[in-house]
């Protein structure tokens, strides 16, 4: 399979296919999204789809709750992917974006995480008649689960589910920043042969704390991704952002350029 370019659902990516102004491979919905912005993005191009409904989340012990698991067969049977990824351990909220994602549940030991991700994502696994890709997630400040931003933490969980990996590249940057890592050496750190997906959006600084905004893409996001994309082999790279129009045309031309030189 050739190297694919998505981009997540925003009426400005709509409007850009819409009127041929871009051409990507896939389009990303998550569970928030309506059945009738699924079904608009379907009319455009194929679908992924990230992340269980709320309050589904792996570190849970028992997620699997049968009003959440009917919902998510709905979404499946509408936006029908053929791959599925979701975040690895739900965090602390970083921004407006995130809100829309599961609370946190009570706080629990590092061990007790493990397992319960572990156990989850293989029940998911088994469920699921797609690939699993797992994503790992932005460290933000007193997070509760620090260490699961840690790569031997992304590692041991992937290596026990033996599945895909989600690379939010946004994240490994927060999560380098914010634990004191250098960036590369971080990157290094993660099981990159996994890597299906790779994600890309712009965090910032504030306050001396990197927060994972889903701005646009700058100078060093960029670098990043070509670091990435130099030492992994993965199927889909993924833009973040749903902001202006004229922006997120220029990322994507450009992202379109660099995979078609690969």
């Amino acid at each position: 399979m050739s190297l694919q370019l998505a981009a997540v659902y925003s009426s400005s990516l709509i409007e850009l296919l819409t009127k041929e102004q871009i051409l990507i491979d896939r389009i990303v919905v998550y569970p928030w999204h309506t059945k009738a912005e699924i079904n608009k993005a379907r009319s455009c191009c194929p679908i992924l789809l990230h992340n269980m409904p709320p309050p589904f989340v792996l570190n849970h012990p028992n997620p699997f709750d049968k009003e959440v698991m009917d919902q998510f067969k709905k979404l499946l049977t509408i936006s029908n992917p053929d791959s599925f990824s979701m975040n690895l351990v739900c965090g602390n909220i970083s921004t407006e974006h995130d809100k829309k994602t599961a609370p946190c549940p009570e706080s629990q030991s590092q061990s007790q995480v493990y397992l319960n991700v572990c156990r989850n994502a293989l029940r998911l696994k088994e469920w699921l008649q797609v690939p699993l890709a797992l994503r790992n997630m932005g460290l933000l400040a007193n997070d509760a689960y620090e260490y699961a931003s840690e790569p031997l933490f992304i590692t041991a969980v992937l290596d026990a589910v033996s599945c895909d990996f989600a690379l939010d590249i946004a994240h490994a940057r927060t999560s380098a920043h914010n634990l004191q890592f250098d960036l590369e050496r971080y990157l290094r750190s993660l099981p990159l042969f996994r890597a299906r997906e790779i994600i890309v959006s712009g965090p910032r600084l504030r306050n001396g704390i990197m927060i994972d905004t889903h701005g646009s893409l700058q100078d060093d996001d960029w670098q990043a991704l070509d670091f990435v994309l130099a030492r992994t082999s993965p199927q889909i790279v993924t833009l973040e952002y749903t902001g202006k129009k004229e922006s997120l045309q220029s990322q994507l031309e450009r992202m379109q350029t660099i995979l078609q030189a690969i």
